[in-house]
Parts: C-alpha cells; sequence; structure tokens
C-alpha cells in the first residue's frame, strides 16, 4: 500500500461543520478539530459550495459519547483489499463490534477512517495521519453514499470495513473532465467510529403537557439545546440504489 498522500484534494467529505455538526461538538466532551482540506463532501461539491442540511422541525435533546481513553495513531488500522472480484453493491464487514446503541439516521457521529483503491490497494486518503476524524449526521446526504448508508448500524468503539462500488461513491468514470478522480473506482474504507450522539429518551412535552405548536427546541440535561431534522421532510434518499451485503468480522 502506497503511503498516505500529502494532499487533502481527494479527501470525499469535506468540511462538514454545519448545524447539526455544531451542535455535535458543543456537545462532546473531548475537542474536535475541523474536517480536514479536501473534497470529500458529495460528489460534485466543491469546497465553497459546501452542502446545506435542512432546516430542523423536530428539536430534541442529544446524549453523546466518545471513546476512552481516545484513539491514537497506534490505533489506525491497515487495510486490505478483499480477494475476488470488485462488488457490485456495498459490502459491509464487522472487524469489532463496539458497544452502545446502533446508529440510526439522524445521529450525530465522530469517524476516523482509511480509505484504498479495489484496484490497487493504494491508499489515497486517511484523518489517522494528523487524528482529525470527521463528523458526519448520519442520513442528510452530507458524504458520499455508501458511507450514509455503511454507517448505520456501528456502535461506538466499532470497526467497520466497507467496500463501495461507484455507484454509491463518485459514479462511473464518463472521460469528461467533470469527472471525480475517484470515479469509476471500487473504494475500501476501513472506519472507527469514535463519537456518537443520540437522542435523549423521555418525554419532551412542557410541564403542564401542553402542546402550544411552537418550534422552540428542548433542553437537555446539560443545557444544552441541540436539533435534528424530521427524516419526513428531509427529501433525500433513504436507501441509495445498491443493495447492501453485511457480513460478520
Amino acid at each position: 500500500m502506497s503511503a498516505p498522500s500529502s494532499s487533502r484534494t481527494s479527501r470525499p467529505f469535506g468540511r462538514l461543520l454545519v448545524a447539526a455538526a455544531a451542535a455535535f461538538l458543543l456537545l462532546l466532551t473531548a475537542a474536535c478539530s475541523d474536517s480536514p482540506e479536501g473534497n470529500l463532501v458529495a460528489d460534485g461539491v466543491e469546497d465553497d459550495e459546501l452542502p446545506t442540511q435542512p432546516a430542523p422541525t423536530t428539536t430534541v435533546p442529544k446524549e453523546c459519547e466518545t471513546l476512552d481513553p481516545p484513539v491514537t495513531a497506534e490505533d489506525a488500522p491497515e487495510v486490505t483489499v478483499p480477494e475476488g472480484e470488485a462488488p457490485t453493491a456495498l459490502v459491509t464487514d464487522d472487524i469489532t463490534e463496539g458497544e452502545g446503541p446502533e446508529v440510526v439516521a439522524g445521529d450525530d457521529v465522530q469517524v476516523q477512517y482509511t480509505g484504498v483503491k479495489f484496484s490497487d490497494g493504494s491508499e489515497f486518503d486517511s484523518s489517522w495521519d494528523d487524528l482529525s476524524p470527521i463528523d458526519v449526521t448520519v442520513g442528510l446526504g452530507g458524504v458520499i453514499q455508501g458511507w450514509e448508508e455503511g454507517l448505520v448500524g456501528m456502535r461506538l468503539g466499532g470497526r467497520r470495513q466497507l467496500v463501495i462500488p461507484p455507484d454509491l461513491a463518485y459514479g462511473e468514470a464518463t472521460g469528461e473532465e467533470t469527472d471525480h478522480e475517484l470515479a469509476g473506482e471500487t473504494l475500501v474504507f476501513v472506519v472507527d467510529l469514535v463519537g456518537h450522539c443520540t437522542p435523549v429518551a423521555g418525554d419532551d412535552t412542557t410541564d403542564d403537557d401542553t402542546d402550544d405548536g411552537s418550534d422552540e427546541g428542548t433542553t437537555g440535561d446539560d443545557g444544552t439545546e441541540t436539533t435534528v431534522p424530521d427524516p419526513a421532510e428531509d427529501g433525500g434518499d433513504d436507501g441509495g440504489d445498491g443493495d447492501t451485503t453485511t457480513t460478520e468480522g
């Protein structure tokens, strides 16, 4: 596997410090840095055209957890390309199961990752280079579809391998100048879930059980107001175009 690239231009997710990610940072007890430089956002979005998440319509308190102790550079994984032909559907393989609630759409997560090309095993990016995980609100379309689907079901401390075909990553190569540099590539990621925010269970109505129809937020136990979007008004793709194959590690 080649040495990590010194350039961040191939990173598929970009700066995701939009409203929900900012709320995630406020709630975490550990300090978190901005997402690294690059165009790791969904395909076709430039750094100065970052995706805007829909305005939240439902306000709920969230409870956040991070790994303790935090990961170090020595924890970085080795990524091995699976044998055989490149799959045509998303393949997930849990290397480490993790603990706690499973990730579902609407959750805020923090992820360390390394990505390599299925075709030759060369590494195109890794957040482990500078220990700068990225922040994702699952289900809002801020990252490639293979991640949107592949992160669901993970637990804090879990490590999962994702094998993502082109149609769930950067599309097929067309030969046009507009092609992403990873167009046509099947991608292999190993992702580590190092932070997870989930809605706090319980009734968030007022003390007199009266609903006045207002859109005011609900304050959590730590006094911080956080929001998540209403999936019914998200408008995003809830399943992608590809099938998903899950294997046990």
